[in-house]
């Protein structure tokens, strides 16, 4: 039998970036860059970390850049800049 998964199952796992939401994966790449002490992000490195996370670099988006940077800032990790170059 499968277990039934409870709304606080699904929020944990996307702030953990264990789901394909847009929100777990952004989550995905803001603790890869965390967890890898990633300060300064130019568009080869920022490509070279999303196919470390299994992400398609292509389809980030400017609103995906701007929710990673909020994630980062917001939880005090580190202040990083991340450019438009996609757009």
């Amino acid at each position: 039998m499968f277990k039934k998964f409870e709304p606080w199952m699904f929020v944990a796992m996307e702030e953990k970036g264990y789901t394909t939401t847009n929100r777990g994966i952004i989550q995905r790449l803001a603790n890869y860059i965390v967890d890898n002490k990633l300060y300064d992000i130019e568009q080869d490195l920022f490509e070279q970390v999303c196919i470390e996370c299994n992400i398609d670099p292509s389809s980030i988006t400017q609103d995906d850049l701007n929710m990673l940077m909020d994630i980062l800032n917001i939880n005090n990790k580190l202040s990083i800049f991340l450019a438009s170059f996609y757009f």
